[in-house]
């Protein structure tokens, strides 16, 4: 299996961005970090400078294990350089306003990929080379579904009324493994769990369980409304990748398969055309008629109605919204060379996707498999 992120310097990103309008009141920074997460980083430059966590703001999330280089703004903050454990911050200018993810054009990437064959060489060239436009399916990648657990998701729960599920799912996975037993008990005992929990609206979940046993839709509402958000995007996008696989099952007769989270995801080694530009997340305001053929047989296969994605859990919502079907991967350059690590071959490539674009997903096209993260 072919590996990347073996070191952070395998996987570079750099974002692309439409930087805010020069002005007053907000100092803008690029900020450039190794081995630290986007979240971790941002709450040490507002240690750092200062100021409140809500006062950094920042388009995207960046890979962990890479060198990244992404923007930030800091309100009230102008001018400042300073750095802690894995990141820096460069000061650029004063802007009028805080950076956004709206403000992102997509992200350029400068990646090795390890541990190859010959064969694994062709056949990325072969995918390079193909006449036409290099046009690849825009599927989510595997982070953007968390903590997957075990086959099933949150949203997925509570869609089906499996408030129990939902909740143990939400939970965080120390917790989770903890009180899992709990869960499935006819008689829990939640004192336990108010014990093991590592969050305050944990502890308030249990605490209000132990008072109403069995009420597990009322204490999905203790659950903080941006968790379940993610939850509900989580699930979205798995059944968006679902559905477009099947779309291109339908039209192409050349495929072959990546499995991502457990899902087998199509692509076509033939370029294809499909009649759609963008595509529908499944979403309860999403008219009958609306609903794609893809998106029917593949709720079919998850056991959903498409008009049940309006949910009985407060905070919950599915939003309609709609994806590109390809993503246009810009090549700039690419070469391949001996491995002095794996002793085989390596490939290096730098290439440029717009956004929303994953490289996983792109990397996946051109090796036929999903590469292996680090040692």
């Amino acid at each position: 299996m072919a590996v990347i992120k073996y070191r952070p310097e395998d996987f570079e990103v750099k974002e692309l961005m439409k930087l805010p309008p020069k002005g007053k009141g907000y100092g803008l920074y690029l900020l450039t970090k190794k081995n630290r997460t986007t979240i971790d980083a941002v709450k040490e430059v507002a240690d750092a400078l200062g100021v409140r966590y809500r006062a950094v703001s920042f388009g995207g999330m960046k890979d962990k294990r890479a060198i990244t280089h992404q923007y930030i703004t800091v309100k009230g903050v102008v001018g400042r350089k300073v750095g802690g454990r894995g990141w820096k911050i460069t000061p650029i200018d004063e802007v009028s306003r805080h950076v956004s993810k709206d403000d992102i054009l997509g992200n350029e990437f400068y990646i090795t990929i390890r541990d190859l064959s010959s064969a694994d060489v062709e056949r990325i060239m072969e995918h390079l080379e193909m006449p036409g436009e290099l046009k690849v399916p825009n599927y989510f990648g595997p982070q953007r579904f968390g903590s997957y657990f075990s086959g099933d998701f949150p949203a997925k729960a509570m869609i089906q009324r499996r408030y129990k599920d939902a909740l143990l799912m939400l939970l965080t996975p120390k917790v989770r493994a903890s009180c899992e037993s709990i869960f499935r008990s006819q008689h829990p005992v939640w004192d336990i769990c108010v014990k093991v929990a590592r969050h305050r609206w944990e502890r308030e979940v249990f605490k209000f369980l132990g008072r109403r046993q069995g009420a597990y839709r009322d204490a999905l509402r203790i659950v903080p409304k941006e968790q379940k958000a993610i939850a509900a995007l989580a699930y979205q996008s798995y059944v968006w990748n679902g559905a477009v696989s099947y779309e291109i099952l339908r039209r192409s007769d050349n495929v072959f398969a990546v499995e991502v989270k457990g899902l087998p995801l199509n692509f076509s080694r033939k370029p294809i055309d499909l009649p759609f530009d963008e595509y529908p997340y499944p979403s309860p305001y999403l008219k009958p008629e609306e609903i794609p053929e893809g998106m029917r047989l593949f709720l079919e296969k998850e056991g959903i109605d498409p008009t049940h994605f309006k949910t009985r859990v407060w905070g919950v919502t599915f939003p309609l919204r709609y994806r590109k079907v390809f993503m246009v991967p810009e090549l700039k350059d690419a070469g391949h060379s001996g491995d002095d690590v794996f002793r085989r071959l390596k490939f290096d490539i730098h290439f440029v996707l717009p956004k929303g674009g994953y490289a996983t997903i792109f990397l996946a096209y051109m090796l036929g498999e999903l590469p292996r993260e680090g040692r």
